[in-house]
């Protein structure tokens, strides 16, 4: 108990209460952080063009079938991760996901440091921890590192079956709202639960049947059939092992410099964390943050932009506070970690990191000087002093524009939710206007709206029938590429809604999927246009046979020529990309080498695993290869 409580608790009656009151201070003041760290600004969908969440949400409410009908990186709880006014019972949901997230995460921080910081200290490094930009659906992945830390670290853990049990199920349930968290969480509670009952191997087992059991559960829940969970778990494993090569997006080299500087400190730490745990709990301990720094890191730097390195630097931070019991050093050090990862947040985490660099001055303070404790506190207010003078009165921490309190109030009253869906969905129709024949053609069918179309399928309240992989661009190899065209010359929508030439990471539309691109053009006609917008509509496949028309060795950079295409023929080459050991071992620590083709006007980035597919050449005369040798068949298709 901390010294105030103590004075009090002297005025205090020696009652039941008064022994456990002090000890539950932490609840209330989890919710309290948790209401004021709020990182949710908005829930609603407008503004969010091409948002594929919100087709999370619709897979959700229409019940799409995990594995048959949507295969994407999150799961088919994904959507919870998302809290979106989009449809009444998944915003329910969603926010409701959120709000245990938000809050679980304080307390857990709130819990891990009040054991070695007075409780003042504590709420300052657990507020810090609240204004950290970790996505709702890495969250259970700190709580379940947490529990991990907890059990390795104590002495004797009493911990049964029931925590074993309780262990499978949050890992079942994580991996069917995102897979590579999923397995994480399941992983990290592996490294654990050996040391509680039924003890080591029967443990383990305990904790596989319990994820298995709860797998199937869930994924029950949704509304899947279990014959379906084999495949969706194949193709969600193809997704995992080829998202390097698919998403991979170099740049901010300075920024990796420092994420791995940050990894190597948080590993370092944990090893000297882990001194005097013993052999076998000091090994897991270690290795536990080793792999969640390995998974945060490909999380944040395979895609180097600035929204998933904050991510990142979030994360760590958040793991870096989660250290149990440690010498000063460690616990000193791992404040500044927790500091420096979040200054690389952006200027609205500058006074969080500012706090938690204080608040190590505080605790090395307070040690030199153990029986002067004003000495501490005179250096924890002028740091926060001259922190309050440094940094800028826009960057302070403030409650969300709007608050939780209110957003649940738009959430749980029925009129107030359907005026801000509507609002939103109007919002979203006086962006992207559809003219009128475009939607005479799409009324009465069902749709497809490529690419990034969910939002304006759901504006426009489309009878909306995706492509299984909801977004055509996560066909990052040939498996998933062929699939999903599979899938659209099987039961393919009726009519498919064109945008705008629009893609991601500066590839060519019609190789993002070159597969399921050829399906389009077989089985699909155009009868509609307007404002940039095309109509494909259903029909009888019209191309014949590919017949093979030549082959060639393409040198890196060394022009090749297209052949010419006879009328009512197109041409399709089919790359072969000579893969070697290192660009596989690049892509297991972050990402391939970039593969770029160049045509005679433009230059375009090329998914390496699905080069290989029918890259659709109508109008493209010759091109040439950057990044690789590779062998080149070109065929050619008859339609009619």
């Amino acid at each position: 108990m901390t010294a105030a409580g103590t004075a009090l608790a002297r005025v205090l009656p020696a009652t039941r209460w008064r022994r456990h009151a002090f000890s539950w201070w932490w609840g209330p003041a989890s919710l309290l952080l948790a209401v004021f760290t709020w990182p949710v600004s908005t829930l609603s969908a407008a503004g969010q063009d091409g948002y594929w969440p919100v087709g999370l949400h619709m897979a959700a409410a229409q019940g799409l079938r995990a594995g048959r009908d949507v295969v994407f990186t999150y799961g088919p709880l994904g959507f919870l991760a998302f809290p979106l006014l989009v449809t009444p019972a998944t915003a329910v949901a969603s926010f409701v996901f959120m709000a245990v997230a938000h809050a679980g995460l304080v307390a857990v921080v709130l819990l891990a440091v009040r054991r070695r910081l007075p409780w003042a200290a504590a709420l300052v490094v657990a507020g810090a921890a609240g204004l950290a930009p970790v996505p709702p659906a890495d969250v259970p992945v700190l709580l379940v590192l947490a529990g991990c830390v907890h059990v390795l670290d104590e002495d004797e853990h009493r911990g049964g079956p029931l925590v074993v049990a309780l262990a499978g199920a949050v890992s079942g349930f994580e991996l069917l709202v995102k897979l590579n968290d999923g397995l994480v969480c399941l992983l990290l509670a592996a490294l654990a639960v050996w040391r509680l009952r039924p003890h080591r191997l029967r443990a383990e087992l305990l904790l596989g049947a319990s994820f298995a059991v709860s797998l199937a559960a869930f994924w029950r829940l949704t509304g899947a059939a279990l014959g379906d969970l084999p495949r969706s778990l194949r193709l969600s494993a193809h997704l995992l092992v080829s998202y390097s090569q698919g998403m991979g997006l170099a740049g901010a080299g300075e920024t990796l410099g420092t994420g791995v500087a940050v990894l190597c400190v948080l590993v370092a730490l944990a090893l000297a964390a882990s001194r005097g745990l013993g052999r076998e709990r000091g090994s897991a301990f270690a290795l536990a943050f080793a792999v969640l720094g390995f998974a945060f890191f490909k999380e944040g730097f395979v895609r180097a932009d600035r929204a998933h390195t904050e991510v990142f630097f979030g994360l760590i931070a958040v793991s870096a506070l989660l250290l149990g019991r440690s010498t000063l050093f460690v616990r000193t050090t791992a404040l500044l970690l927790a500091a420096a990862a979040l200054e690389q947040c952006g200027p609205q985490r500058h006074f969080a990191a500012g706090s938690l660099a204080v608040v190590a001055l505080w605790t090395v303070v307070r040690a030199l000087w153990p029986a002067r404790p004003l000495h501490g506190w005179l250096a924890a207010a002028t740091g926060l002093l001259v922190l309050v003078l440094v940094v800028p009165p826009f960057e302070l921490p403030r409650p969300s524009a709007r608050s939780p309190l209110a957003q649940l109030r738009d959430v749980t009253s029925t009129e107030r939710r359907a005026a801000q869906i509507a609002a939103a969905r109007a919002a979203v129709r006086a962006q992207a206007p559809l003219p009128t024949a475009v939607l005479h053609a799409l009324r009465g069918h069902t749709v497809d709206v490529e690419p990034f179309g969910a939002t304006l399928a759901w504006a426009y309240g489309l009878d909306w029938h995706p492509e299984p992989l909801l977004e055509s661009y996560v066909a990052y190899d040939s498996t998933l590429d062929r699939f999903a065209a599979h899938a659209l010359t099987v039961a393919g929508p009726d009519r498919i809604l064109l945008r705008p030439d629009v893609s991601i990471d500066g590839q060519e539309p019609r190789w993002e999927a070159p597969a399921l691109v050829l399906a389009e053009m077989c089985n699909y006609r155009s009868v509609a246009e307007g404002g940039g917008f095309t109509v494909l509509a259903r029909a009888a496949d019209r191309c014949a046979a590919p017949r093979h028309v030549s082959s060639t060795a393409a040198a890196d950079d060394r022009w090749v020529h297209v052949p010419h295409a006879p009328p009512g023929e197109l041409v399709y080459a089919s790359i072969h990309v000579d893969a070697r050991i290192l660009d596989r071992l690049r892509s297991l620590v972050l990402r391939p080498r970039g593969l770029r083709i160049d045509t005679a006007s433009r230059s375009f980035a090329l998914v390496p695993g699905t080069a290989s597919d029918p890259l659709v050449m109508t109008g493209v005369r010759r091109f040439r290869l950057h990044g690789a040798a590779a062998r080149i068949d070109f065929f050619a298709i008859h339609e009619s």
